[in-house]
């Protein structure tokens, strides 16, 4: 690729952007006292200063003692005057200041660039995570009939690893391979890296396994490939080999396992890390570990741990509040997670992606819209709004805050999907009742090439439940893995028993649950009672109940939900049976609750209650509407009441009071 070189660097460098094609004024001011070899050195004619083999000059001195940029500029002047051949040199600084602008361009200056100067350069631009610069760098240096060396390939491997670049990187390992060089280790090292980061695990093992010598960097490269394309299992497994092979794990072998711990929810391993990190001293200085350790406990369910280990840790980064933030959502504690996210902000921590990412379902799961469109805002003013898993989150939270119009139209406006941000707005679309937009949605999403998986199914399928779309609903249910090969899982086929059941096709519905390639569990079952009741099947009620009763038996709904369809049929007698099996197993109803926030204030209320201090006037206007209901035609679903003939079992006013509440 062409490579355009200009002296005056604009790049991101801090202060890299003076032109170094004349001398820079001015440098070292005031400062005689603080370096006075470097200074009077300076200020020496020329021709008096002693030679220094293979510089011509001093400047070797000179580069060991700089440490600024300021510094570096006046030699690099000083030897632009005197004409000296000292690029390698001056590279090498440039690249231990961490300069890549300047030794890039540099570089295009010096007349025959030898292979140290190449590779300096290659290095300090992937360091600087500028990778199509390292790699045009590497292509650039090839093209000059250089022949790139064990000191060139691994930062090119690293470079399309970033990148996830898996085809050119390939063509580089060929490369490899024909030099000689794909044997030695830390071109190896680097493979691993690349082909773990590109998803390529096979490759990586292939290349781990064929290492004739192996050292801590060997095992921490394909443990970290494992954990990161989902193979947490074989990451532990290779880690306990690491350790019988006499092996002591490091930082990063003990943040990939970890990881994969997480992903495992093996607590027991991870407690144990947490021990052998706390007794060698590894957890207190490593900020690293503590935010693994966090998102490990959190991941897990441990989030008392997780919050431990957070507040020991000395220094807290974005990564460590990240960590805590997503493990409060992740554990259904919205209100923690927000607490969090607002004192990351008052410590000063910038918010990233991820913690926006980490936030937003938390704003969606506690319905705090205002906060929720405050990080809106703020996505959009940093530039972080673009993002996939920003923009998704985003979409989620508008949506299961009722503003799904909105959530549509940012969805719409995204300038990248992928296929969560899909399941989102179709999922959200069937929430909503508007199973027809969520069902065209999902052919728009076939019409793109964007390849559906398990969840854009319960999506979809959910959605020809909501409108009654019982034939669509077949034909996706069989599309899975006819058309692609995704096996039916418990929450499809949950999907499609009520699908059946609410369509009245209660036989092909029960015949369905008892031939479905998973086993039903109670959710399954569960359904299809709820159609038993709503079509008055008291036979079919007591069939269902059957299965229930071995998966759930303390579950207070499902007796309840009999007996109101026993009540409804006048059987009374078997009515008044549910009761009693209530009362042998020690089961007992739990009564319904119901809340509101108003003023940030969460007000809570069951039936019949009293315990709120306005619960008159709340009983009042309960009553006002009730009124109000009747006059425009309301009429009480009387099989959803609870209970056993009104003459024995309950007066006539409560079972009044229950029928003007049941819905």
């Amino acid at each position: 690729m062409g490579v355009v070189v200009q002296f005056n660097v604009r790049h991101a460098d801090s202060n890299d952007h003076a032109p170094f094609n004349r001398p820079a004024s001015g440098m070292f001011p005031g400062r005689a006292a603080r370096k006075p070899a470097t200074a009077s050195l300076l200020r020496l004619p020329f021709s008096s200063l002693p030679s220094t083999r293979g510089l011509e000059s001093p400047s070797l001195s000179l580069l060991k003692e700089c440490t600024t940029i300021r510094q570096f500029k006046e030699i690099h002047a000083h030897s632009l005057r005197r004409h000296l051949q000292n690029g390698p040199s001056l590279l090498s600084k440039l690249a231990s200041l961490r300069l890549p602008s300047y030794a890039f361009a540099l570089l295009f200056q010096l007349p025959l660039p030898d292979d140290f100067s190449w590779n300096v350069v290659i290095r300090s631009l992937a360091r600087a995570c500028r990778f199509v610069d390292a790699i045009g760098v590497f292509r650039r240096m090839k093209s000059s009939g250089h022949s790139p060396s064990n000191f060139s390939f691994p930062p090119v491997f690293a470079s399309y690893g970033s990148m996830a670049a898996l085809l050119p990187g390939s063509a580089a390992h060929a490369d490899a391979l024909k030099l000689g060089w794909a044997t030695d280790t830390f071109t190896q090292h680097a493979l691993i890296t690349m082909y773990g980061r590109c998803g390529r695990v096979y490759y990586a093992r292939q290349v781990f396994d064929e290492m004739p010598l192996r050292d801590v960097v060997s095992w921490n490269a394909i443990i970290a490939a494992l954990a990161q394309n989902d193979r947490a299992r074989e990451a532990v497994e290779v880690f306990g080999r690491m350790r019988q092979a006499g092996f002591v794990p490091d930082e990063p072998t003990l943040v990939s396992v970890l990881s994969a711990c997480a992903e495992l929810g093996d607590v027991a391993l991870g407690s144990s890390l947490e021990c052998y990190t706390a007794n060698r001293g590894l957890l207190s200085g490593s900020n690293f570990i503590g935010s693994a350790l966090v998102g490990m406990y959190g991941k897990c369910g441990r989030i008392n741990d997780a919050r431990r280990i957070f507040d020991a840790m000395s220094k807290r980064d974005a990564v460590a509040w990240n960590s805590m933030i997503a493990g409060y959502s992740q554990n259904g504690r919205s209100t923690e997670a927000i607490e969090s996210f607002l004192a990351m902000r008052e410590a000063g921590i910038e918010p990233d992606k991820v913690t926006l990412a980490a936030v937003l379902p938390a704003c969606a799961a506690a319905n705090a819209l205002d906060l929720g469109m405050l990080v809106d805002s703020y996505a959009a003013d940093k530039g972080l709004k673009e993002n996939v898993f920003v923009a998704t989150a985003l979409v989620d939270m508008y949506a299961k805050c009722g503003m799904l119009d909105h959530a549509r139209r940012l969805f719409d406006a995204m300038p990248e999907r992928n296929v969560v941000s899909w399941n989102t707005m179709i999922s959200a679309l069937a929430m909503h009742g508007r199973g027809k937009e969520s069902i065209d949605l999902f052919h728009l999403m076939h019409e793109v090439g964007m390849r559906p998986n398990e969840i854009t199914f319960v999506g979809v399928l959910s959605a020809c439940v909501h409108i009654g779309f019982v034939e669509e609903g077949r034909q996706f249910f069989d599309s899975m893995q006819r058309k692609y090969g995704i096996a039916p899982g418990i929450e499809h086929c949950t999907c499609m028993v009520d699908l059946l059941a609410r369509a009245g096709m209660l036989v092909e519905a029960f015949e369905f649950v008892e031939t479905m390639p998973v086993k039903p569990d109670a959710v399954v079952w569960g359904a299809l009672l709820g159609a038993s009741r709503n079509q008055k099947d008291a036979e079919m009620g007591e069939r269902i109940m059957q299965r229930l009763l071995e998966l759930e038996p303390e579950n207070s709904g499902n007796y309840v939900m009999l007996s109101s369809m026993y009540v409804n049929a006048k059987r009374w007698e078997d009515a008044g049976r549910i009761r009693g099996m209530m009362r042998e197993q020690g089961v007992v109803k739990t009564p319904g609750c119901s809340w509101v926030e108003i003023d940030d204030l969460i007000h809570e209320f069951r039936s019949g209650d009293v315990s709120h201090v306005r619960w008159r006037d709340i009983h009042a206007l309960l009553q006002k509407l009730t009124e109000e209901m009747k006059v425009e035609g309301y009429r009480p679903m009387e099989d959803l009441v609870y209970c056993t003939p009104v003459r024995t079992m309950m007066k006539v006013r409560e079972k009044n009071v229950c029928l003007e509440y049941a819905t």
